[in-house]
């Protein structure tokens, strides 16, 4: 397995800016903030990893469609057409692979979040 494989469940960490807490991530805690959701202290993650853009924009669609649709577009999207091929070809019991797949044909089917 290439070095550096784990831990690429956070977006702006490595697909954007190259560097933690950078602009990207910025702008996804203001829009975290401008939809209401705040990250609670007993939370030991980032608001950038995979499971918790799914998380906002599952909470976002209802109310804020226009943000859930934004980080769709500008955070998950992206992601999972970075980091598709990399896990296709490092995953070595396909599990995640086909998780990436799945996640991969939801984005394309449900682009407008209502």
């Amino acid at each position: 397995m290439k070095e550096g494989y784990y831990g690429k469940g956070y977006y702006t960490a490595y697909a954007r800016d190259g560097v933690l807490f950078g602009p990207s991530y910025q702008a996804l805690v203001r829009a975290f903030q401008e939809g209401g959701l705040e990250v609670q202290e007993t939370w030991r993650d980032l608001p950038d990893h995979v499971a918790s853009l799914g998380e906002a924009m599952a909470l976002l669609a209802p109310r804020r469609p226009d943000l859930a649709r934004w980080l769709l577009l500008n955070y998950l999207e992206p992601w999972v057409a970075r980091y598709r091929p990399v896990v296709a070809q490092e995953d070595p019991t396909g599990f995640y692979s086909a998780l990436m797949g799945f996640l991969e044909e939801a984005l394309h089917g449900k682009k407008n979040l209502s």
